[in-house]
Formats: C-alpha cells, structure tokens, sequence
C-alpha cells in the first residue's frame, strides 16, 4: 500500500513528460521489447496486429508517443521489417511495464514474413513518403489490403494496379493519395463487370509477377462473401524470377457479386483483381 502511495505522490509531484518512442529510447529513459507474436501456423503474416511492443519506464513517469511512420527493423535481414500504421500515447509509471500489439505493415514484399519470437528494434521514423502514406491510412483506416498495396508501391516498386478491393471509395481514395505523393497519373479503379449468369472463363486472368527467392503459388476466386469459390490454379516451387500467370477456367456460372482472384505466393497476398458481377 506504501509503494502504491508513493508511486501516486510521485507522479502528482512530478507529471509525466512526453517523448517519441524513439527519444526517449536516445535519452535512455526507457526499455523496449519488441517482438512478433500473432500465430503463423495457418498463414504468413504481412499486415495487421503483427507486432507486441513492451515498454518499462526507468525512474520517472512518461508519456511515450507512437507516430504512424515509427519503423521497426528486424533483428533478421531475411524477415520483413514493419512500420507502424496507427497512433497510441502510452502513460507509464517509473519502474512499471505497459505491453500491446501494434498494427503495421510490411515494408519488404519478398522476405520472409515474421514468426513467432522473432526480435525487431525501433528505428525512428520511415522515410518521408512512407511516413506520409503511413499517417494517411491511420488517419482513413485503412489498414487493409489496399493499403498494404500502396506501401508496397513505395517500398517495392509494385504497380498502382495491386491497389484493388471490395470497397471502391477506400481504394480511389488511396490511388489519388498515391497519385499526389508520387507525382503519377494513376487511374481510378473500376472492377470489371460482368452479367450476371456469365462463365469464369470470360474473366481474363493475368498476373504479372517478380519472385527474389523462390517459393509456391496459388490462385483462389473467393465468394462475394469471402469464402473460397474455388481454388483456380496451383503452382508448385517456383525459382527466382519474373513470371505471367494466366487463367481459363471450364463453364462455371457466376452469381451476383464481387469476385476477388488473388495470387498466394508461400501464403501471402502478392496481387488481387476484384471482378464485379451484376
């Protein structure tokens, strides 16, 4: 009961100052653990509340800002490292311990998407168009697909046409933001359309793929609903290199809604293409 006594006195004596994530770790105020921690036994990870960022105050109370944009780089060159699409201020009493998943995005397509355990550490902000695209899309929510799409635009040089999804408004909003940033003319996006009752196999498939390491790839058409339709084609180890996808599939009649092809590779996302049926 003393401790807890003491400690409020304290932090009524002496208010928490505030600090970046990053000063205070510069002014050695703080300690920090950073490691990814969502289940991968299903699937690789590239986006979403990836990372568990733990933080302990040292000797006074703090208030730690975390910006869209802080990046953290992995302990393993072969493991992508992350950057932070969300905005949190933490309140931290000296010598206690705060701990939360963060949500952030992949900033290196094709390395290996993070594990269980694996080490990261902070390393101040992303460039500035990262940092930019970053604030925006914690600003519009849009920590989704789309956006993982336009990160990648800046980070791997990906198309503007990888940024396509169900929701039409989120992802013309993004390629104009995209267009601004980039200086690009960078059309809106329409999803194809179809009439109601046509066949797969009028849907013209074509993916258009860079591989840095080597590794499995598979392409599902998934229901309005976001249940598998069916599990067009499966590629089996595929070396390093550049690669056309292409897909014609037998007379299969298609009902009203958004179709979503989307390209797995070693179980990420690579590409998608949203096919509108009316």
């Amino acid at each position: 009961m003393f401790i807890i006594l003491f400690l409020l006195l304290n932090s009524l004596l002496f208010p928490a100052e505030k600090f970046t994530i990053d000063e205070a770790l510069h002014l050695g105020l703080i300690e920090v653990s950073v490691t990814a921690y969502t289940d991968t036994s299903e699937h690789e990870m590239n986006m979403g509340r990836t990372l568990f960022l733990e933080l302990t105050a040292l000797d006074r109370p703090l208030r730690i800002e975390l910006r869209p944009g802080t990046f953290f780089a992995s302990q393993d060159t072969g493991v992508q490292d992350q950057i932070l699409i969300e905005e949190r201020v933490l309140s931290l009493l000296p010598g206690k311990s705060i701990g939360l998943p963060l949500f952030t995005m992949c900033t290196q397509k094709y390395n290996a998407a993070p594990s269980v355990g694996d080490q990261f550490r902070v390393n101040g902000l992303a460039s500035a168009e990262m940092t930019g695209l970053a604030d925006f899309l914690a600003e519009k929510g849009y920590q989704n697909n789309e956006g993982q799409a336009a990160m990648w635009m800046l980070t791997d040089a990906e198309s503007y046409e990888n940024i396509v999804g169900q929701d039409e408004k989120a992802v013309n909003e993004i390629r104009k933001f995209m267009a601004g940033m980039t200086e690009r003319q960078i059309p809106l996006y329409r999803p194809e359309v179809i009439e109601s009752g046509s066949m797969i196999r009028k849907l013209s498939m074509v993916f258009r793929v860079r591989l840095k390491k080597s590794g499995t790839g598979k392409l599902v058409l998934y229901h309005p609903d976001g249940t598998v339709y069916r599990v067009l084609k499966e590629e089996g180890e595929m070396p390093a290199g550049r690669y056309e996808i292409t897909f014609r599939a037998e007379s299969s009649n298609l009902q009203p809604g958004n179709y979503t092809a989307v390209l797995h590779m070693n179980g990420m996302i690579l590409q998608q293409e949203i096919y509108r049926v009316r």
